[in-house]
């Protein structure tokens, strides 16, 4: 018998390129030396909704899932699909540095240079 195929429920914090480099400006000009900082965006995500979200900015069907018995056959990309959890909280960057992303979600990040991208054709 077939293994179900699993949820991508990993859970990870992402970030926009543009935040990060807000981000790290920030933390050069007002950071505390040796003082580490998170540099995500507002709202972890599970690996699920991430490549909707993906799928969705690039005007794509939402991706199929994978057999559970394929994933077996990679067990570093089941488990970083389905059992990582890193969640980060960005309140220090927030607290200390003034910082905040522009883009508080995975989905707000993709969906702006998707918008450029449709109104330049």
């Amino acid at each position: 018998m077939r293994e179900p195929a699993p949820r991508p429920s990993g859970t990870v914090s992402l970030i926009h390129i543009h935040d990060a480099a807000s981000a790290t400006l920030a933390a050069l000009h007002r950071g505390r030396p040796g003082q580490p900082y998170n540099i995500v965006d507002d709202q972890p995500v599970t690996s699920e909704a991430s490549f909707r979200a993906v799928a969705q900015a690039a005007g794509a069907p939402p991706p199929r899932r994978v057999p559970g018995h394929l994933l077996t056959a990679l067990p570093y990309l089941r488990a970083l699909m389905v059992t990582t959890r890193i969640r980060l909280s960005n309140r220090r960057a927030t607290d200390e540095l003034g910082w905040r992303p522009r883009y508080p979600s995975c989905r707000d990040g993709l969906a702006a240079p998707a918008a450029r991208t449709a109104s330049d054709h």
